[in-house]
């Protein structure tokens, strides 16, 4: 059901991350006293199609996530992936050109490029005098892929000023209508509690290191073993070091299972969590003094909003966008990759003992951290909104 709002927010729910922008951009607007509705593009899909593209996705990234890489750069060419992709979406969304014509929203806001396509046609065959929503597109990621590329949006947002470069240098024609601006994150982030008061909500002395390891809401990938990684013989910070660590699997039961097992007999103070509500997520981002996981755009913007660091498992890291994340977070000196399960231990071991390294990283992390990003898309936008109205 899409309610009569002034700003329309549309997301696809492959994955937690692109959901969660959306309800952050929300967020900032009902800050300003603007009503916004969110809705899942996938609802105006075939319920084949959601299955396929949803369903499909959470297969691809769990079992087989060389293939996922395979089609995600693929599809960033203008060759057949990305033509077959282009045609199922536009094909697939033809109920929300009914949607549009009805509630008459005077923004459409993408944190997924799913709906582009559809929101192009619509407009290029809209009625002459119809009130037509402009388009705001969210790249949730620092790539500019080329499916972000898709239709005519009156406004891009992009994480940094190098996506913003490239994409410019993908698009020329969009070159005015770039702002960066960072990923939209819980406009919460942005209070600024520091991760004393937070170790404290979870009952953590702010002297006593905490590390969360996480994979995202699919709970896809070897958490167990990066667990185990960390817990285990040899160069373990759990030999010497006392320290408290979460373990959020996600959806996935088996993990959290395998987990729980794994951490029969150990010293180190562990939980191990299914599918965290978000709220929980942000205290626990905010309270850690690293991260271990795989850098996806939201987890990662959030990260950085608290002044987290990471180290990326690889075994976790999904091939593709990714990659492109790790690759920032690390050049910028806000991360590190370990490709084992040795690599892991030795790394999360050094960082623990290591304080002035681990300070140094968390302080670069706050530097790229961007907490403001959903409030300053919402001025943005209403700002855009305002001026169009004073030149007509």
């Amino acid at each position: 059901m899409v309610a009569n709002a002034p700003i329309w927010i549309l997301h696809a729910t492959a994955g937690e991350g692109h959901r969660h922008a959306a309800l952050a951009l929300q967020a900032a607007f009902q800050h300003r006293g603007v009503e916004a509705h969110v809705s899942d593009a996938l609802d105006f899909a075939p319920r084949w199609f959601r299955w396929w593209f949803q369903g499909g996705y959470e297969t691809l990234v769990r079992r087989f996530p060389r293939l996922w890489g395979t089609l995600y750069h693929g599809s960033d060419e203008p060759g057949c992936f990305y033509r077959f992709q282009t045609m199922l979406d536009l094909a697939c969304l033809r109920r929300l050109d009914g949607a549009l014509t009805q509630h008459c929203p005077a923004w459409v806001l993408c944190t997924h490029s799913l709906p582009q396509p559809r929101l192009d046609r619509f407009l290029r065959h809209a009625a002459t005098g119809t009130d037509c929503p402009r388009v705001a597109v969210i790249v949730t990621d620092l790539h500019p892929h080329r499916m972000w590329l898709r239709g005519q949006p009156d406004l891009y947002f992009v994480p940094n000023e190098e996506c913003r470069q490239r994409l410019i240098t993908r698009r020329p024609d969009a070159a005015e209508h770039v702002m960066v601006s960072g990923i939209p994150v819980d406009p919460l982030f942005a209070e600024g509690r520091s991760r004393a008061e937070a170790k404290a909500e979870l009952g953590i002395a702010p002297e006593l290191p905490y590390v969360v390891l996480m994979s995202g809401g699919i709970g896809g990938g070897p958490i167990a073993r990066a667990l185990t990684a960390v817990l285990g013989r040899g160069a373990s910070p759990s030999k010497d070091l006392p320290f408290r660590m979460t373990v959020v699997c996600g959806r996935s039961a088996s993990a959290r299972e395998t987990c729980l097992a794994s951490i029969a007999g150990q010293s180190v103070a562990v939980e191990v969590e299914g599918f965290v509500p978000h709220e929980r997520i942000r205290t626990m981002l905010q309270a850690a003094d690293l991260l271990i996981g795989k850098p996806g755009g939201l987890t990662m913007s959030e990260a950085l909003a608290c002044g987290t660091p990471m180290v990326v498992y690889r075994p976790l890291l999904i091939p593709g966008q990714e990659e492109d994340n790790a690759a920032y977070l690390v050049a910028h000196g806000a991360a590190c990759v370990v490709r084992d399960d040795g690599e892991l231990r030795e790394t999360v071991a050094l960082l623990l003992r290591d304080r002035d390294t681990l300070e140094r990283m968390q302080e670069v992390a706050h530097r790229l951290g961007r907490p403001r990003a959903a409030l300053d898309i919402a001025e943005a936008v209403l700002a855009a909104s305002h001026s169009s109205v004073a030149g007509v």
